[in-house]
């Protein structure tokens, strides 16, 4: 799965430089990656960090380009929180399944979605015989 779906984004993403202009092929063409990426976002919970990395990319790549139209912007807005809001839970979860492993979660927007705290040094010797 995993395979086939760095695949398709290769293709997209192949694909976003030849968007320019604000003709209604261009609209099209966003309009189709935009359909592809609300399929492919919900997969992103258990997918390998180069995916999620390329789906990010592909949604900066669509709202910098100048050619996306306000509603598809929203939509491009929407799909990036929606990604947020999956490693968020994803973070807390983790954090309140396993508290003894110093994770701790912040709101987003105030200073990035999860931070990590290392636990506590010991001051015991690993290799001293018990």
């Amino acid at each position: 799965m995993q395979a086939a779906l760095q695949i398709l984004l290769s293709l997209i993403a192949d694909l976003l430089p030849t968007i320019t202009g604000s003709s209604s092929s261009t609209t099209a063409t966003i309009n189709k990656i935009i359909t592809a990426l609300i399929q492919i976002v919900p997969l992103l919970s258990t997918a390998e960090t180069a995916v999620v990395t390329a789906v990010r990319n592909m949604i900066s790549a669509l709202t910098t380009s100048g050619a996306a139209t306000p509603a598809q912007l929203t939509t491009l807005q929407q799909l990036d929180a929606q990604i947020d809001a999956y490693f968020e839970n994803a973070v807390t979860s983790f954090a309140t399944n396993h508290p003894d492993a110093g994770v701790t979660t912040q709101t987003p927007g105030a200073g990035g979605l999860s931070g990590y705290t290392a636990p506590a040094a010991t001051t015991t010797d690993p290799t001293a015989a018990a």
